[in-house]
Parts: structure tokens; C-alpha cells; sequence
């Protein structure tokens, strides 16, 4: 049963989308569905169209299927083609096997009929493919690609590059996926789809972000924050959300991260299509919970893990339940799950986003347990990536630089010099990200492989990379630094002797009391300019670049927290 052309319902709907008001949109397709006594596949469409833009995913899938089973019964595959082509965009979602079985199903009733069709249907089949189940699709990108390109369909050509997206994830090429960002700019350019420009945003903010490209990220972020905000849909709004908190947590804006987290999820309830919403806020809560040492927010994820793996979840999110005992301090169940996992470690599959996310879990496994069985096969496996961020994309937080994780590994092997090399490549890596967290952690790390040397001047180092990674951990509390830094610059100088000299103590002390150059000149009757000189060498010596940074340091430090 056709609709009518032209009705006031059908033109209420009309005039919403165009205002991209989805939800009257919505509200006007079920109205005129009920009166089409819910026999109108080409409504349904419309009506599922608008629920996905509006950010209701499985209701829009839900009206894709009601459309399908009326495209059965009228004998139409079209109808077919159009319902498995509305969800686009999705990945890890349990929608995405069903959209994959009925893209199957009307490429089998189109046949050889409808070329543009086709060339949607293959392109949607290659992007929602289990790629954890191994399921390539072999030869259907090339040939979705080929038909996109002959079409000339906006759409069978954006579906053309989810396919080729999804099938880009390796991550020994991350100038495949920048390309494909390129590939959707110039497309969204061609036929003025927001849509598509945001999703070629998405894809370069993901490479230059796992690239330690910091301009290029916050380029990509101006221009993503602008798109989402004038389509003003759910996903693009819940998504990005999700990607400020991984910069907060990136910059050691902790609580901001949990915060815009908390948003994102807030905003995908709203329409009822948090599903994978809700998966990634436990994720944030989990790995920045453990990034920042809130262990609170990490038990709350343990809870939520068992509870996964109980209702028949991946075998392999063992590994994700390991790591978090791991960061719990419970080290023997944490013990006790990685000896499940260890036969089935290289079962991973590597052409997923999560494949250099479980090789850094198997690292922190591996380093906190003391079990080199398999250190050697993960340095090997990140080797080729020193210059790089450990991250799943944009929208997740970010797992280290993994020059730092080498590091580690490399002196879990007993290689203390290759893991200083590692160590001062991730410090370098981290100033240029403005990654607080990992610098403290980089500083934290070369100060623990030099402090017991014999050497006075290796000692002299640790101490001041030990002193700033205090001063870091102080300033954005980071936990998991703090104690240990404080630990070993205790141990470095057990009578209370310091890295200053005593004229450099006396002008820090009266630096934090708020002093300025004049006053403590006048105070000390030294010129300006040899306070100056104290000033900066105190700066130098401390690694800080603020007067307040000095009265921070001198607070902790006499209440007995830095010494």
C-alpha cells in the first residue's frame, strides 16, 4: 500500500526534517503510518530515516525491519535494499549481523537489476562484517568501490568508504585511514552532505590523534565541534562528547573527562539508543580510573565486566577484567585470569581497533605480574610503532605512548639501556602532545632507572625527573605518580638534603610566600639580578616554568609530602 502524495501529516513531516526537528519528524510518520494502517513500506522508511538521525537506533532499525517484511510480501526487493542501507556508520554493534543477513538477502532478490542498489547493498555488507569472526567479505570492497564509483550515488559511494574504513583498521596503516578522511571531505564538498564531512572528520581526528599529531588533532577537532553542532543529531553530539573527554583525560583534566563522559552517555539515553553509548562511558570510567588512580571508578567497571562476561560476552574481554583487578591491586585474581588468557593471546585479531589496545593490557599484565613468558612477542608486536599513541579512536581514552609501554618492557627483559631510549622518546612525544599524565609518567619512569646509580650525576638526574614528576603528579593529582615519586625522592635523600643549593632554598621559600624579585633582594640583600639568576636556575633545577609552580613545590615539600 502506497502512501498518499500529499497529505497536512506528510507535509508536517517534511517541514521538520528540513529543520532537522527528527523527532516531529518521527511523530508525523507515525501518524501517517496509522492511517495507512501500517501498510506502507516507503512510510516505514521514512519513518526509520528519521528515528536514525534522531539518534534512535533501534527503533530505526526496528521500522527497517517492518518495512523489510511488507518488501517480502508485495515481492519487491527494493524495499529490501532501502531497509538495509538506513543504519549506516555503525561498528561493534549486535545490529550490524543483522543488517550484514539482510544486505545477503536483497542482493540475492535484486540480482542483477538495480546497479546503484547493488552497489549500496555491497558496500553496507563489507562495512558491517564481523571482522572478529574473520569475516572479510573478500573481493566485495573492490567491487563495492567499482559500482559506487560507476553510479556516481552520494550514498553508495559513502557506504563504499565505510567499507573500505572498516577493512582499514590495521594498524600498520594509518595513511590508508587519513586518506579515506580526505576521500569523505571531498565527497561531502561534492554533494553538501554534513554527514559525510563529519564522518571524514572522525577518521582523520582517529589518525592524527593515534599519530601524536597535536595540531592536526585540534584542526580536526574545530572543524569536527562545527559539523556536529550544525547537524545538531545524537550520535555526532554523544560521539564528540566522548572525544573531549579522551583529550581531557589526554591532558590530565580528569574530573572534565568524566564529566563530558557523563554528557555523552546523558545525551544517547535521551533518545534511547545508548547501547554502544554506554559500553564506551564504562570504558572512560574504567581506563581513566586507572590512568588517575579513582579506583572508585574502576571497581564500578569490574562490576560491569563480570557481568559482560556472564551473559555470554567475548572470551578475549578476560584480558580487559585482568587489567582491571591489575589496577585494583588485586593481584592474585588478576593472576589467576591471565593464566586463562595466556593459550589464547595470539587468537586476537589484528584488523580490529582493539588489537594495539589488548597488546598494552597484555603489557601491563606482563609487567605488574613480573611474567616475561611473553614480553619478547609483545615488544616485537609494538616495536614498529615507537612514535604512536595506544588508543581505539578518538572517542575512547588514550592507553599510553607506545614508546613508554617498550620501556617497560624492556626493562621486564633486563635491557635498561634500550628502555631509557624508550623512555626519553616517550617524554618527547608527551611535551609535544601536552600530555601531562604521560610526562609525569616518562619522568617517573627515568627517574626509577637511574636512582640507585653509582654515578653522582645519574643520581642528580633522577632526582630531578623525579622532582617533576611530583610537581606534575601534585599539580593534577596524579595518583598513581605521586606515591611513588615521593618514594624514591625520599629514598635519593634520606638526611632532607635538596637538588637546590642553600641560597636557591632561601629564595624558593620566599618565592612561596609570595614574594617578588625586589623583596627578596631586599630581604637577602642580593641585587635583581642575582635573585633573577636564582629564580631561573631554582626553575632549571626543578623542571618548572612559574613562580607558582615554585610555592606549590615548597608547600608540599615542608609539610613533608615531596621529601
Amino acid at each position: 500500500m502506497q502512501p498518499p502524495d500529499d497529505t497536512a501529516t506528510l507535509r508536517t513531516a517534511r517541514r521538520a526534517r528540513e529543520r532537522r526537528a527528527w523527532a516531529e519528524a518521527a511523530a508525523a510518520y507515525e501518524d501517517a503510518l496509522a492511517a495507512a494502517g501500517g501498510e506502507s513500506a516507503p512510510l516505514w522508511l521514512d519513518l526509520a530515516r528519521a528515528r536514525f538521525r534522531g539518534g534512535e537506533l533501534d527503533a530505526a532499525w526496528s521500522a527497517c525491519l517492518a518495512a523489510a517484511d511488507l518488501g517480502r510480501a508485495e515481492g519487491d526487493p527494493t524495499v529490501l535494499a532501502d531497509a538495509a542501507t538506513v543504519v549506516v556508520g555503525l561498528s561493534g554493534d549486535p545490529i550490524c549481523d543483522q543488517i550484514h543477513e539482510l544486505c545477503r538477502e536483497a542482493i540475492h532478490s535484486l540480482g542483477n537489476t538495480d546497479p546503484v542498489r547493488t552497489a549500496r547493498l555491497l558496500g553496507q555488507l563489507a562495512a558491517t562484517a564481523n571482522r572478529w569472526a574473520g569475516d572479510f567479505e573478500a573481493g566485495v570492497v573492490d567491487e563495492a568501490d567499482r559500482l559506487a564509483t560507476a553510479s556516481g550515488d552520494g550514498d553508495a559511494r559513502l557506504l563504499a568508504l565505510f567499507a573500505r574504513h572498516a577493512h582499514s583498521q590495521d594498524f600498520r596503516t594509518p595513511e590508508a585511514r587519513l586518506d579515506l578522511g580526505d576521500q569523505a571531505a571531498r565527497l561531502a564538498a561534492e554533494t553538501g552532505d554534513r554527514r559525510t564531512a563529519m564522518w571524514g572528520h572522525f577518521w582523520r581526528l582517529d589518525t592524527h590523534y593515534e599519530l601524536c599529531q597535536r595540531l592536526e588533532m585540534d584542526a580536526e577537532l574545530v572543524a569536527l565541534t562545527a559539523v556536529v553542532n550544525h547537524l545538531a543529531e545524537p550520535y555526532g553530539r554523544w560521539r564528540l562528547r566522548l572525544i573531549q573527554a579522551s583529550v581531557a583525560a589526554l591532558e590530565g583534566r580528569f574530573d572534565d573527562g568524566f564529566d563530558r563522559a557523563d554528557e555523552a552517555v546523558a545525551i544517547a539515553r535521551a533518545t534511547g539508543g545508548s547501547g554502544q553509548a554506554e559500553f564506551l562511558h564504562m570504558v572512560v570510567q574504567g581506563n581513566v580510573g586507572a590512568l588517575s588512580g579513582r579506583l572508585d571508578r574502576v571497581a564500578e567497571v569490574e562490576s560491569f565486566v563480570r557481568r559482560l562476561l556472564a551473559d555470554e560476552g567475548p572470551f578475549l574481554a578476560r584480558n580487559w577484567l585482568a587489567s582491571l583487578l591489575g589496577s585494583l591491586g588485586r593481584v592474585d585474581e588478576a593472576r589467576a585470569v591471565w593464566e586463562s588468557m595466556i593459550p589464547h593471546l595470539e587468537a586476537f585479531p589484528r584488523y580490529t581497533p582493539e588489537w594495539v589496545i589488548n597488546l598494552v593490557g597484555n603489557t601491563n599484565l606482563s609487567v605488574q605480574l613480573g611474567d616475561d613468558r611473553i614480553a619478547q612477542r609483545l615488544y616485537h608486536e609494538l616495536a614498529p610503532f615507537p612514535e604512536r599513541l595506544a588508543i581505539g579512536g578518538a572517542h575512547t581514552p588514550p592507553e599510553g605512548l607506545i614508546a613508554h609501554h617498550l620501556g617497560r618492557l624492556a626493562r621486564l627483559l633486563g635491557d635498561d639501556a634500550a628502555a631509557r631510549v624508550h623512555f626519553e622518546q616517550a617524554l618527547g612525544l608527551a611535551v609535544r602532545l601536552g600530555s601531562a599524565p604521560f610526562e609525569a609518567h616518562a619522568r617517573l619512569a627515568l627517574g626509577e632507572l637511574s636512582h640507585t646509580s653509582a654515578v653522582p650525576a645519574e643520581r642528580r638526574e633522577a632526582e630531578q625527573q623525579l622532582m617533576q614528576a611530583a610537581a606534575i603528579a601534585a599539580r593534577i593529582d596524579l595518583r598513581p605518580v605521586s606515591g611513588p615519586a615521593d618514594a624514591l625522592l625520599a629514598r635519593l635523600r634520606p638526611s632532607g638534603t635538596s637538588l637546590l643549593s642553600g641560597r636557591e632554598e632561601q629564595v624558593a621559600a620566599l618565592v612561596a610566600e609570595g614574594s617578588t624579585n625586589r623583596q627578596v633582594a631586599a630581604r637577602l640583600h642580593l641585587s635583581e639580578r642575582t635573585v633573577e639568576t636564582h629564580v631561573r636556575n631554582v626553575m632549571l633545577k626543578l623542571g618548572f616554568d612559574s613562580r607558582a609552580q615554585i610555592a606549590a613545590w615548597y608547600a608540599r615539600r615542608t609539610s613533608g609530602s615531596a621529601t
